[in-house]
């Protein structure tokens, strides 16, 4: 479960099993904790909620992990309760992509930030997000929250490379698109 994973240590080895891969399944992340990367990627099969009202988790994504989305998949901060998302790539990077051996723009949903993610907790940097677009919007769609974005890679979206509602305004710096589908910046 997505709100288990953060227990996962980086000194042990995850590999020589059938797939190795870390699978994730739908869950909702209601406990503040680092993903870290990890001698296989994380797959995300479905939805994850990174979201609770009383306890207000942040999922912190640590530097040099790889997160997978199957078709269909998405990561939901503060969609319908309190929660964050800290992406600390500012060495490694850390990469969200398809899970398809062949990827095309379109393969999995997106990241959705929500209205009820913390505006100052919310801050990603060196993040490369590509093949996503599948949710009508964009690679990462942000629903009234103000939090930022940095350094990071925008890419293959079958929509907007980034998607804002019209009083969203996130802080937006140093960001590249590269073939978004229907433009950079909505």
């Amino acid at each position: 479960p997505a709100d288990s994973a953060g227990q996962l240590d980086p000194s042990s080895s995850y590999t020589g099993n059938g797939t190795d891969l870390i699978f994730v399944s739908a869950d909702v992340v209601e406990n503040t904790q680092t993903w870290q990367p990890l001698d296989v990627d994380y797959l995300i099969d479905t939805y994850v909620y990174v979201q609770n009202s009383t306890y207000r988790p942040v999922l912190t994504i640590a530097d040099g992990t790889n997160l997978l989305f199957d078709e269909g998949a998405s990561l939901y901060v503060g969609y319908s309760g309190y929660g964050s998302l800290v992406v600390e790539g500012n060495s490694s990077g850390v990469l969200f992509t398809s899970a398809q051996a062949s990827p095309v723009a379109g393969d999995w949903n997106g990241v959705w930030i929500g209205t009820y993610c913390d505006d100052s907790t919310t801050e990603i940097s060196g993040l490369t997000v590509e093949y996503g677009g599948d949710n009508g919007y964009g690679n990462m769609y942000w629903h009234g929250c103000f939090g930022s974005i940095s350094d990071s890679l925008i890419q293959y979206s079958s929509n907007w490379g980034i998607y804002r509602t019209s009083s969203t305004t996130p802080t937006i710096t140093d960001v590249t698109y590269v073939d978004c589908a229907s433009g950079d910046l909505y």
